[in-house]
This record gives structure tokens, sequence and C-alpha cells, in this order.
């Protein structure tokens, strides 16, 4: 009960604080306004932080080519869905591909490599599912550079793709790819705590080579610049968690009798949720905390033979109690043909 009011309150929270940075700077209540700007002295001490940081850290010149997949919001925005389809792209065009990865949510803090045996607890819930679906070569570490050099040690590799690190100052990536949601934007502008910018927008003038616009559903992108990309976010179909050799089309619930609950432990569940409710599923639904551990209590929230969706990177942490009526649905990232021309140029590179 305790930790049940513990995730109530820290979703109602996480939720309050993303709406009043993803509001226009000039429309929230005046004193809502107020206090928002009494915030105003941290953020300018994060960013004169941040820049002492940048200017006094040497970085460090991996000899594999580091491409970064990152961003500079806080929350979802998609990021975790184009390292697997870059991954996968990669693969294709027959380079050696490893990943790197801070490995949030895991309970270890020692450096360790992705196989088949581990476990979300152990490596983080995100590159868990990276490699159950490629099986690329994965190393978990605080330290960008302590991974680079793990992965390097163990493998003949042609690119590392880091999974976030925009703002990981040590390391000299060849590539900076910045990845934003259509729908969030920049928010109200603001570095943190007073928005959800990571560091100013300015940044990216400076450091980024591609920015990927992720849209979901039809996309109202007007004015491109040269380095920005649309990538549409497309739901494939369901996968059954108990038996991922199961699939059903992204319809197959629409006239489900039994009761369905989607649930979801990541950041920005509200769009997972609008994309269930544009299916015109009739469903209760529950937010947890980004990387929330899932329990088997949390599949059968409202009757045994319930029906439970969600997402794929919840699933990873549901192998191990699931049963045959909890499904993940599988996302599909569909870059512009812009964007694979740009990724093109950049390979011939490597």
């Amino acid at each position: 009960m305790i930790n049940k009011m513990r995730q109530i309150i820290y979703c109602t929270l996480h939720q309050s604080i993303e709406s009043w940075w993803y509001r226009p700077r000039h429309s929230h209540p005046i004193l809502l306004s107020f206090f928002m700007h009494l915030l105003m002295p941290l953020s300018y001490l994060y960013y004169y932080v941040l820049k002492c940081i940048c200017y006094f850290t040497h970085p460090y010149h991996p000899s594999v080519p580091v491409w970064v997949v990152g961003n500079l919001t806080v929350g979802g925005s998609g990021k975790s869905i184009l390292v697997m389809w870059l991954v996968h792209h990669l693969q294709n065009q027959g380079y050696r591909v490893g990943v790197i990865s801070r490995g949030y949510g895991r309970n270890s803090k020692q450096p360790v490599m992705v196989t088949s045996t581990s476990t979300a607890d152990e490596v983080g819930d995100e590159p868990l599912m990276f490699f159950q679906r490629y099986q690329c070569p994965i190393s978990i570490a605080a330290s960008k550079v302590q991974a680079i050099e793990a992965l390097t040690a163990s493998y003949q590799l042609d690119v590392i793709i880091s999974d976030d690190g925009f703002q990981h100052f040590k390391l000299k990536a060849q590539r900076y790819i910045e990845v934003l949601h259509e729908a969030r934007h920049y928010g109200n502008g603001y570095v943190l705590p007073l928005g959800p910018l990571r560091e100013p927008l300015t940044a990216r003038l400076s450091r980024s080579d591609m920015r990927v616009i992720m849209s979901q559903g039809s996309s109202t992108l007007m004015n491109l610049k040269s380095n920005d990309f649309k990538c549409d976010l497309t739901a494939e179909y369901w996968v059954n968690v108990l038996d991922n050799k199961i699939h059903r089309p992204v319809d197959a619930f629409i006239t489900e009798k039994k009761p369905i609950v989607v649930m979801t432990g990541i950041a920005g569940a509200d769009r997972f949720f609008s994309l269930i409710k544009s299916m015109g599923l009739n469903a209760t639904y529950h937010a947890y905390p980004d990387h929330h551990q899932f329990s088997a209590q949390d599949c059968v929230l409202s009757h045994p033979d319930q029906i439970t969706l969600i997402t794929e990177k919840d699933a990873v942490k549901c192998t191990a109690f699931a049963n045959q009526n909890v499904w993940a649905l599988r996302l599909k990232a569909m870059p512009d043909d812009r964007c694979l021309s740009c990724l093109s140029s950049w390979m011939s590179s490597l």
C-alpha cells in the first residue's frame, strides 16, 4: 500500500511538473508563474555550472567512431526507438555495431556487458531491449569512456552508438544526433529546473550534426532546416510477452470482450496512451514512474483474465511472470529519405 501511494504521488508530481514545462511561457496562472520564476536563479546556476564543466573538461577521442543519439530535453522523445532503428540499419549495411549506455534503472553501479542471460535489474531495461532485438555488443557503464574501452577491448567494431550522452562532455564523438519530439518540442525553452532543457538551445547549434524530429501520426512540420529530418513512429504489431514468436495485428483487441488494462513505466506515458486510444480500444490506463520494476500483481490489476497491454521497454521486466494475456506493442521508426541519404554519406566515411 505504501509503495502504491509513493507511485501515485510520484506520477502526479511528475505530470504536474511536465505540464508546467511544456506549456507556453505566458499561459501559466499568475500564482504558478510567480512560483516558477522563483526557480529562475537555480536555472542560471545550473547553466553556469554546466558551462564550467564543459570548459574544464578535456575530451576523450575514441579509436572507433562514436555516434551519439541524445536530446536536449528531459523525458521521452522516441530516442530508444531511433537507436534500435539505427543499429538495425547499420547492421543491414554490413557494419559491425556496438552500443554503449548508462543503463538507467539497474541495481548495480559496476560496468557490465549485456548477455543473453542478463536481466533488466542488472543492465537496465533499454539496453536489454536493444540486445533482445538485434543481439549487438552492448556495454553498460556510468562513464561513456569506460563503456567504450570495454567494447573495443572485446570486439572489432566499425561504429559505436551512444544511447544518450549529449551532455557527456568527456567524450568527443564523431557525430551528434539530436532527437526531438514534434508535439513537445522544447517546452517553455528554459533550462532545468525552470524548464525541461538539459542545456541551452544554443548548444545544439554548435554541436548537433543532425536533428531528427519524431512525429506520431500526421505531421505538420514545415520549413525544415538543412540538418532537420523527419521520422515517423508507427505501431507494427503486438508481441506476446510470454512467447515473442506470437504476434497479433495492431487492431486485434478492438472487439476484445475481456477487460483491457494499458500500463507503462516510461517517460511520456501520455503519448503511449494516446496511441492506444486512437486504436479505439475500451481500456483502463495506469502510469508508473519511468523504469518502474513491475510485479506479477501489476499484470492482474482488475481481473485474472484481463488483457494487459504494455510497451516493449516494459516487457523486458515482465517476462519472468507474464501470462498469455500480456502483450507488448512493437513500434517502428521510419526516417525520411533525406535522413537516409545523410546517413549514407556518414557511413561512407567509416
